[in-house]
């Protein structure tokens, strides 16, 4: 995951169950991937799962994260609000992990 000696600059798109027991863990357990913020639609959710994995950046700003120029993003949210909120990471040239499916209906899909 590394690219060259810099660890992979990553992002968590939510802090619900598949981020708890899933992606936080995994994430975190690797030394080639730096934890560059958590969000969340409220920002006592995420300040509290920035608090429980040792994640500086957390915030209910999708904005904010971006502006941290990670690499990837990993965005386990519920299907109805994953395509509007994995839309606008590609365009900020952020690489896009999704669980599937990736909308609620194929008319939504890219």
């Amino acid at each position: 995951m590394q690219q060259g000696n810099q660890p992979l600059k990553a992002i968590v798109v939510r802090e619900g169950r598949s981020a708890q027991r899933v992606y936080l863990p995994l994430l975190r357990s690797r030394q080639d991937v730096e934890l560059a913020g958590i969000y969340s639609r409220t920002l006592k959710a995420a300040a509290s799962a920035g608090a429980a994995w040792e994640i500086q950046v957390a915030t209910e700003d999708l904005g904010k994260l971006i502006e941290r120029k990670p690499q990837v993003a990993f965005v386990p949210t519920p299907r109805w609000i994953r395509a509007e909120i994995a839309a606008a990471l590609p365009k900020a040239g952020v690489d896009v992990c999704l669980e599937k499916p990736p909308t609620e209906a194929s008319r939504e899909t890219w």
